[in-house]
């Protein structure tokens, strides 16, 4: 999923909910192109999801170059509900040369 256009300084986009970014993300595995939107746990394929990683790609402007982050989630189900536990404490910054070159591959292959 991508949300694109510019960013002023200091400026911010809300993504949306964990939700709603994972029940997009389903739909779009599922090959469902309906606007409605299913619950995590309604999905089939939702209940097979036991962890995701959500990563932040962006272009620095003056640099033109590549900048990101990720973080891995964890679902954890107790008492028929789905909750998110971080797997780790901090967001990974993707700094390296050869982890943004295989960010540019990745995204030019989703075009």
């Amino acid at each position: 999923m991508t949300r694109q256009g510019p960013v002023g300084p200091g400026k911010l986009v809300d993504m949306g909910s964990f939700e709603g970014i994972l029940a997009y993300a389903l739909h779009e595995k599922a090959g469902d192109k309906s606007t409605g939107e299913k619950n995590l746990e309604e999905s089939s394929l939702g209940r097979k999801i036991h962890q995701f990683e959500i990563t932040i790609i962006g272009m620095y402007g003056s640099e033109d170059a590549l900048i990101g982050a990720s973080r891995r989630f964890e679902i954890v189900r107790a008492r028929g509900k789905a909750c998110l536990r971080s797997a780790t404490v901090e967001t990974r910054q993707i700094v390296s040369a050869r982890e943004r070159k295989q960010l540019a591959k990745e995204i030019a292959e989703q075009l």
